[in-house]
């Protein structure tokens, strides 16, 4: 199977899960993992295309395989395997039949010579009752085991509704933002698109999908030197007294905003120096924030990243890739000596940030200059 057919293959069977459309979405992901078994986007959507999270198990077990670091792969088997723990521990008890009563020995009455009509059928009562016995234990048993799947049913919501972590997106899974069938957690599978769109990875969509969490506020701190109180009253006194106050002035600091990304990471955001004009020129049809050109210190080390203005879910999905590839084309004339470029997408209304990617400046080169397809420089990808 072509590469270009592939792509539009994984593209469809991703829109069939966002329509949970799952059955169709496995005929077609299960043809090209037939002709593709190392393709690891493919295990990974099909991962959300199962209800079975043995299944789900299985796919993602292969997507580890193939790529250790997939992102988002590692939380989503981790949930997985909670989610088996938790069905494990809720597992019903087998319910013991009851024993059958003894039979109770009926005495026949003894009467002179009785009349047969004013005698009692004893044969019919003695029928009836036998068979009255074996429904009636019948009915106990079901009540019981209606007793049991109850308190079952009951005890699992409760360990459902004790373990539920706000804002943990089990990846993926396809809408309302990502989720495989068998998941609790609201996420949303890697998008595969075919080029020039390149594929957005899971991790990024987990991010999108539960950007709405405990995501950090930007908090902005004001660098302006002022002269306190005190000073101002040790400056009186000392012209009282004739002596002449320092008048030497410190020079304004630069103090780094720090920010608590969507992945709970603390970075430390400092403007960036130079000129940035081609870059913000290539990225004119976006909304740059106030700061929009920033230097961090991320995983990758010294990080250049442009700050652009989005909101969570699809705009944000469809901006990341063409904002990292921007920074890939200029990354050899605007990042100078830093190890690292990426994207901050931010909710300018709110300060909060959406997410975080950084790539190491040299494979982002490399992808600019043809040596990267867009998969694999999209594998590179480190959300922060």
């Amino acid at each position: 199977m072509s590469s270009s057919a592939t792509s539009e293959s994984l593209s469809k069977a991703y829109r069939l899960i966002e329509a949970d459309e799952l059955g169709a979405a496995r005929a077609i992901l299960e043809p090209v993992l037939e002709a593709e078994p190392e393709n690891a986007d493919a295990w990974w959507l099909y991962a959300h295309a199962v209800s079975d999270i043995s299944d789900a198990r299985r796919a993602l077990d292969n997507v580890l395989r193939l790529n250790p670091h997939y992102p988002g792969a590692v939380e989503l088997s981790n949930q997985l395997e909670a989610i088996s723990r938790s069905e494990a521990e809720t597992e019903p008890l087998p319910v013991a039949e009851p024993e059958p009563p003894e039979p109770v020995a009926v005495e026949e009455p003894v009467v002179a010579e009785p009349v047969a009509e004013d005698l009692p059928d004893l044969d019919d009562e003695l029928e009836n009752s036998g068979r009255s016995l074996p429904a009636l234990r019948l009915l106990a048993v079901v009540a019981a085991i209606v007793i049991v799947l109850v308190i079952v049913a009951l005890l699992a919501l409760q360990n459902a509704g004790g373990n539920t972590e706000p804002g943990v997106s089990v990846v993926p899974s396809p809408s309302p933002e990502v989720g495989i069938g068998a998941l609790t957690e609201e996420a949303e599978p890697t998008a595969v698109e075919t080029e020039p769109e390149a594929v957005l990875p899971a991790e990024t969509e987990v991010v999108a999908a539960t950007a709405e969490t405990d995501a950090g506020i930007l908090s902005v701190a004001s660098t302006e030197a002022v002269a306190s109180d005190d000073q101002v009253a040790e400056d009186a006194e000392a012209e009282t007294a004739g002596i002449e106050p320092d008048q030497t002035e410190e020079p304004a600091a630069e103090v780094a905003v720090t920010e608590t990304t969507p992945l709970g990471q603390e970075v430390a955001l400092l403007p960036a120096e130079g000129d940035f004009t081609p870059l913000e020129d290539a990225l004119a049809g976006f909304t740059l924030a106030d700061e929009g050109v920033l230097r961090a210190e991320t995983e990758l080390g010294d990080t250049l990243l442009v700050s652009v203005c989005s909101t969570a879910g699809a705009e944000v999905r469809a901006a990341l890739p063409q904002v990292m590839d921007v920074m890939a084309s200029h990354a050899a004339v605007v990042a100078g000596d830093a190890e690292a470029v990426g994207a901050r997408m931010v909710n300018c209304d709110s300060g909060r940030p959406l997410v975080i990617i950084a790539v190491e400046k040299e494979q982002a080169i490399a992808y600019a200059v043809g040596n990267l397809t867009a998969q694999e420089f999209q594998a590179q990808w480190r959300p922060q």
